[in-house]
């Protein structure tokens, strides 16, 4: 027992000492250690941020250093996902063909890297899944769409509402939707060279919540053959030039207690069912321009309560052919001779 007590205890001793040599030692390779660890970890580290910021688009955290890009897209699933990680400054560009989609976006542009979605010169139709709609916007802002064909859903051809801004539709044709070909909702929506033919409700429907703090502006736009209204308007402020609107099946512009200003100017009410203008309004909390109008063949000029009455032009356009859709304006008509005088009105091609 007693002789192997003392190497036991002499092992415990050289361990001891061996432990505070290691510490001695390790107190010396630490900092040395630390820092190759440091090195190290800190290359690793810039790979992978640099891969985040490179090669990782739908990170949203770097959107806003993220470069925007040009995206082509041939199919459906491939346009979803595009436009649903889109960011500021991107690009989706539609070949010709028909997608049939439900579009959702990730994220919103800015002002002055908007998110922009073209088609390939009116080629490009999108419709909807069964029992959606095709485009859905929702306090979202900075969106441009063009060239695109919002074709036979089965409810608006693009529902844009909750406060969104800055979004703009332009070259868009809004078909044979079953309910408005586009439908607003306290937003800031621009559309240009547009057109809204045969949807189930309003080719354009624009509603507000009257404070008249958003507004619509349309510019050169057609609204026609829809089975009400050419463009109906609640309590919300809009602007209209150069557009036609003819041959729906109620009005062609009806107001329910609009907020703000409703401005329509240098346009062609015309061969509506109802009304030219029609509907309810107050003086109170909204103001009626009407300037260089032609309403003509409509079952009234003007329906409002309380009553107007502005000066316009009655002549016939003389449309090339209204049932296939071409409202190219006849050479003879009064409205074609003013374009001599400078004076364009209605929707041109």
């Amino acid at each position: 027992m007693g002789n192997s007590a003392t190497p036991m205890y002499m092992h415990a001793g050289i361990n001891r000492e061996k432990s505070r040599a290691a510490r001695h030692e390790g107190n010396a390779m630490v900092p040395f250690m630390s820092a190759k660890c440091f090195t190290g970890c800190a290359l690793v580290m810039l790979i992978l941020s640099s891969c985040i910021t490179r090669d990782n688009p739908f990170d949203p955290v770097n959107r806003k250093a993220h470069v925007g890009r040009t995206y082509v897209v041939s199919n459906q699933d491939s346009l979803m996902a595009r436009v649903f990680s889109a960011l500021p400054g991107d690009t989706i560009a539609l070949t010709a063909g028909t997608f049939r989609v439900s579009l959702r976006f990730g994220y919103s542009g800015s002002t002055s890297r908007p998110i922009v979605v073209t088609g390939a010169n009116g080629g490009s139709v999108v419709t909807a899944q069964p029992g959606l709609g095709i485009l859905y916007l929702s306090g979202q802002h900075s969106i441009h769409v063009s060239g695109v064909v919002f074709d036979s859903s089965n409810a608006s051809g693009a529902k844009v509402e909750n406060g969104s801004s800055d979004i703009l539709f332009e070259s868009c044709a809004f078909l044979d939707n079953s309910l408005d070909g586009l439908e607003i909702t306290d937003s800031d929506v621009g559309a240009m060279h547009c057109t809204f033919v045969h949807n189930g409700r309003a080719g354009l429907s624009v509603n507000g919540d009257g404070s008249g703090s958003h507004a619509v502006t349309l510019d050169n736009v057609l609204s026609a053959h829809n089975t009400k209204d050419g463009i109906s308007v609640t309590a919300a402020p809009l602007a209209i030039t150069h557009a036609t609107i003819s041959d729906n099946g109620n009005s062609g512009i009806v107001l329910t207690t609009p907020a703000g200003e409703v401005r329509v100017a240098l346009s062609i009410l015309s061969f509506n069912a109802g009304a030219g203008v029609a509907g309810l309004w107050s003086a109170s909390t909204s103001q009626l321009v009407f300037d260089s109008l032609d309403i003509d063949s409509n079952g009234t000029a003007f329906s409002l309560s309380p009553t107007v009455s502005p000066s316009y032009w009655i002549a016939d356009p003389m449309f090339a052919d209204r049932n296939a859709g071409d409202y190219s304006i006849g050479a003879a008509s009064e409205i074609d001779s003013l374009q001599l005088q400078g004076i364009v009105v209605g929707y041109r091609e």
